[in-house]
This record gives C-alpha cells, sequence and structure tokens, in this order.
C-alpha cells in the first residue's frame, strides 16, 4: 500500500496600506530611530518620503503554499458562518499586520504522496515553482482546487506573538457569510426600506438573492448559483413583493418609510435576508468555497443515492465513484459504497452516543400556515395550512409518528411546531415545502453523537483519497460499531468468550436466568452483538471540526439522526443537471 502524508497549506491575498511610507535607513546620513525618539523629531529635510504601496493596477498581492504549525478549521452548518485559527512561523511570513488593510485565506487540507514529501523535504520544487511537499491548491485556469478547499475566509483577526522562543503568526477568522453576516441592510439612511420594497420577488430565488448582492459593493465578485435538476418543478420564486413576512418589513409611520418602534433601520443583515428569501421556497444557501449555492433542503440532507452514475449523482470519494474495494484488506466490499461509512475500531478513535428524550427540536409535525388576505371570509377561513410530514407520511411510517413515550408505556405526546412569518403565502405547494425543508433541517435530533478520528478516510479508503477532509455539514454517514474491538479491551473477556459461543437464545436464557427479566436479557445480548436490526446506523453531519497538530490532522464530527431510517427513504431527488449562475451585478 503507497503511503500518503497529511498536508495543509494557506493561501493568502493582502491588501496593504497605501498610506504608509518607507523611513531612510539609519546609515543615510540621517537621525538614528533611537535620536528621533529622543530629539522627538521624525522628519528631516533630507528625507523624501517614499510610498510603502506603489500606485500600479496591483491591488491585492498573493502569498502562496504557507504552512501552518497548527490550524482548526471548523464548520458548525449552513446558516452559520464557518472558522478557522492557525498558527504560522514568523520566518515564512514575515509582515507586519499593521501594514495589511485587508487579508482573505484560502485553507487546503489534503495528503501528498511519501514520494513528493521527500523530494519537497529535499526542496525540490515543481514547475510553477511550488515545493512538491505541498499540496496542489490551484487548477491550471487558476481557480482553487475544489478537490483540497476546506474554506475561503476573511481573516477577522491577525497577531504577531514574538517571545524568547520563537516568533509566530496567528490568524483567526471566517468564512465568506461573515462579511454577510456583519453589514447590515442599513448601510444608509431609508436603505433597507429601498432594498425590500425594491426586490422583485417573482424572479427565480437565484436571482433575488442576486439583485440583493449588488446593492453593496463589499459582494459584488460572489456568484450565486442553482441545479436546476434538484428542482423537479424548476428554480422557485419566493412569490410576490408582498411575501416578505410583515415583522421583517419596516413599518410606516406618519406617512413616510422609517423603521418600527424601538429597531434601528440597520436591524436586518444581508445573510439575514438571504436566509429569509431561501426559506420562502424550502431552500438552504450554503458555500462551496467561493461560490454560494441555493439547494433545497431534501437534496443537501439526501442519502438514498441509487443512481451508480458519477455524473449524475457523485459519491464523496475519488472522482465520485463509488468505493468497491477495502484498501486495507484487498476484500470487495459489495454492495459498493455511495456514503461513507465508519466504524468505531477501526475507523474511529473515539464514539460517543447520546439519546434525548425531550426537548424542542424534536417536533412530530411542521405546520406551516399562510392567510389569504384577499378571501371574502374572516377569521380562520382565511388561513390556509399545510403540514409535514403528511397524514398519508406518518400513516405510512409509525416510527416517524410516535417521538415520545412515557416510561410506562403511555401514547406519546402530541408536537405540533408552527412556522411564524408565512401570512402572504397561499400556494399550497409552496406551503409544503417550507414544512418540509424546516421539518428535515430542524430534525428529530432525540439521537446524536460525536466522533473522532486520526484517518483521512473513511471505511474501505486510504490517505491517497481523504475522503474525510471533504465531509461537510449535511452529509450522510453510515457509524457502526465493531463489538469485537470493544471486547477486546473488556475485563471480562472470558465471559465475553464463552457468551459468544453459545447461541442467541441459549445466551438470553443465561442472562435471564440471572436477572430475572427477559426482555431486558434480549436487549442486552443482542445489543453486545449487534444484532438489534432496526438499530439507525444512518446519520447527517451536523458540524464539521479539522485539527492539525503534531500527531497528524484530527477530524472530528457532531452527527445526528435523519429523519426517516434509510430503508423507507423516498427516492432521492436528481443532482444533475445545468448549474445556472446568477451574477452579481458590479455597482457603480
Amino acid at each position: 500500500m503507497a503511503v500518503w502524508y497529511p498536508s495543509v497549506v494557506i493561501n493568502l491575498k493582502l491588501r496593504f496600506d497605501d498610506q504608509m511610507h518607507i523611513l531612510p535607513a539609519p546609515d543615510a546620513g540621517l537621525m538614528s530611530v533611537e535620536d528621533r525618539v529622543r530629539a522627538g523629531k521624525w522628519e528631516s529635510n533630507n528625507w523624501a518620503p517614499e510610498p510603502l504601496v506603489l500606485a500600479t493596477d496591483e491591488t491585492t498581492s498573493s502569498v502562496l503554499a504557507r504552512v501552518p504549525l497548527s490550524a482548526v478549521c471548523e464548520m458548525p452548518s449552513h446558516r452559520q458562518a464557518g472558522t478557522f485559527q492557525m498558527s504560522i512561523p514568523w520566518k515564512d511570513l514575515p509582515i507586519d499586520p499593521r501594514c495589511v488593510r485587508a487579508a482573505a485565506a484560502e485553507i487546503h487540507m489534503g495528503s501528498v504522496s511519501a514520494d513528493d514529501f521527500g523530494k519537497g523535504m529535499k526542496r525540490q520544487r515543481d514547475s510553477m515553482g511550488q515545493l512538491l511537499s505541498c499540496l496542489r491548491t490551484t487548477l491550471p485556469s487558476g481557480d482553487p482546487n475544489p478537490d483540497t478547499l476546506v474554506m475561503a475566509a476573511m481573516v477577522d483577526e491577525w497577531s504577531v506573538d514574538h517571545s524568547g522562543s520563537d516568533s509566530l503568526v496567528q490568524m483567526s477568522g471566517r468564512d465568506l457569510r461573515g462579511p454577510l453576516l456583519d453589514t447590515p441592510l442599513g448601510i444608509a439612511p431609508g436603505m433597507e426600506t429601498q432594498i425590500l420594497n425594491e426586490l422583485d420577488l417573482t424572479k427565480p430565488v437565484h436571482e433575488v438573492v442576486a439583485d440583493l448582492l449588488k446593492y453593496n459593493p463589499l459582494f459584488e465578485d460572489y456568484r450565486v448559483y442553482v441545479n436546476e435538476a434538484e428542482w423537479p418543478d424548476g428554480v422557485p420564486v419566493p412569490g410576490k413583493p408582498e411575501n416578505t413576512p410583515r415583522h421583517r418589513k419596516p413599518a410606516k409611520s406618519g406617512g413616510t418609510d422609517g423603521a418600527q418602534p424601538g429597531q434601528s433601520g440597520a436591524s436586518m443583515t444581508f445573510w439575514a435576508l438571504i436566509v429569509q428569501v431561501c426559506y420562502l421556497v424550502g431552500g438552504i444557501p450554503t458555500l462551496r468555497g467561493t461560490a454560494l449555492w441555493i439547494r433545497p433542503a431534501m437534496t443537501i440532507w439526501d442519502m438514498a443515492r441509487g443512481d451508480p452514475d458519477p455524473e449524475t449523482r457523485p459519491t464523496p470519494f475519488f472522482r465520485g465513484q463509488e468505493r468497491i474495494i477495502d484498501v486495507q484488506t484487498g476484500a470487495a466490499i459489495s454492495p459498493g459504497l455511495r456514503w461513507r461509512r465508519m466504524v468505531h475500531g477501526r475507523d474511529l478513535d473515539t464514539l460517543k452516543f447520546t439519546r434525548k428524550f425531550a426537548g424542542y427540536m424534536r417536533p412530530r409535525v411542521i405546520r406551516a400556515v399562510g392567510v389569504d388576505w384577499d378571501a371574502p371570509v374572516k377569521g380562520p377561513s382565511r388561513w390556509i395550512v399545510e403540514t409535514w410530514p403528511t397524514k398519508a407520511v406518518l400513516a405510512a411510517n409509525q416510527r416517524l409518528a410516535a417521538t415520545k413515550y412515557g416510561p410506562g408505556g403511555n401514547k406519546p405526546q402530541e408536537e405540533i411546531v408552527t412556522l411564524p412569518g408565512l401570512f402572504h403565502i397561499t400556494d399550497r405547494k409552496q406551503l409544503q415545502a417550507v414544512a418540509r425543508a424546516a421539518y428535515e433541517e430542524m430534525g428529530r435530533n432525540e439521537l446524536t453523537g460525536n466522533a473522532e478520528s486520526f484517518n483521512l478516510s473513511s471505511y474501505g479508503g486510504s490517505n491517497e483519497d481523504p475522503d474525510l477532509l471533504r465531509a461537510r455539514p449535511g452529509d450522510g454517514v453510515e457509524i457502526l460499531v465493531d463489538s469485537r474491538a470493544l471486547k477486546r479491551n473488556s475485563p471480562l473477556v472470558s465471559t465475553f468468550t464463552d457468551s459468544n459461543r453459545m447461541p442467541f437464545a441459549q445466551a438470553v436464557a443465561e442472562v435471564n436466568r440471572r436477572l430475572g427479566q427477559a426482555n431486558l436479557a434480549r436487549v442486552i445480548v443482542a445489543t453486545a452483538r449487534g444484532q438489534v436490526a432496526e438499530l439507525q446506523n444512518f446519520f447527517r453531519i451536523k458540524s464539521a471540526r479539522f485539527t492539525l497538530g503534531g500527531d497528524g490532522i484530527k477530524t472530528a464530527y457532531e452527527f445526528q439522526n435523519y429523519l426517516v431510517a434509510r430503508a423507507q427513504v423516498e427516492a432521492a431527488s436528481p443532482t444533475a443537471g445545468t448549474a445556472k449562475a446568477a451574477k452579481t451585478p458590479r455597482s457603480r
């Protein structure tokens, strides 16, 4: 088996302060810095100011392939900004942050072969001058390599720590959601009202978002994409302009536009409005590197991928192919894997399961209520109500219908969550899409867990294909426990060995003889042997964290249960098709 080493690389784009100047050297016949401090004078008739940054067409400078000593990248969810922190040797980035006005970073993670790593250690470089021991982070087109790009981010904080032992550059920041989260709509008086009044919600949702971004020149380079094939009825439109919920609109008072009482005109950010617009069509805005994609929730969390065509439904593995060979053993994997499988005792170093028996985030039904203000009747007769799961779905899947039981076996409690802010939506199909998206995103959430691994690949793979570094929130994952690994470390090895030699019924009878409770004995034996047929093993990744340290790259995940068991998931929606991009017009 070939050996591959983990690698982390950061590429930086810097914009320097063009108002700074270069001091003359002390040996230029002028006073030294110390003399100037003592004399209280920093100017000399002999000093002609020389700008630090020359006036050229170059607005940014690039620093490529810096290798950090440590790094942490964390992606909490689709709606929250991902974060990073890292340390870089000062000798690799000898720049005073006081000279920098703004900085952007690309964090890449992957693996390099032992052969290239050895050559890089001898300072050998490729045709582009990059050390062979580093990742190839750029495509021939100049675009970032999507297979290695973990995060495209803005640097929020840059510090230099000089100590007696070492000098380190410390950086932290957020992904490209950060500027959208920080920037209010009301950057000027009346701007928020203008934006909300001018947005044309009858356009496809990605065009609405692109139109929104054009209101701020900071976002002119953002690109918004959709995949038409993910929307069976075509890319949806949020609706009529009045579909913007009332609580999101600035109130009018005395005939003039203004904010609601107690609110400032900058009460909503660009990201909050993007989320709200996507919410009206049952979509979720998510980042892929530098691109903003709007996708239906059902597609993001789709895991029942039966189509083997890597072009139409790629897997998370190399080139979108199924994983059909276990690299570690050489054995065939049948049927081939189309999602990640992680096994404690082999692929995972630590694993934790938690089941919650109470809490708000476990809805039985999501109810979306619209109000037809043009209806001739008044009161509840104006209401248009759609729910997910529907009665038909609940009837077909009793495991969805019952989410809470009392210890005494009493009937489950009724759990309904009503979505606010849909008063002007009257289309039943749109209401149901909103309800389903909220249901799938919220999750029942009664089964959660955490997993950690120093492996870069999931079951059947190797570091040559570090698919775990490509795991993102929303991805499906199958988590199994190798009971043999647990028994190996047990102090009661002989007891486990004797128990495993028995047939199932005999082992249950032996445990029941000691406990006197037949059902308890059956659960204990079945759990110990991993023989519970309906035990849920499929989850979705809720958050991902990658940490570079002295032992390599540690991957850590928080996961939660899917809403429906895999065998009962509806046919997956297609993901092939033409990706439509809405280019943000440049503001002048």
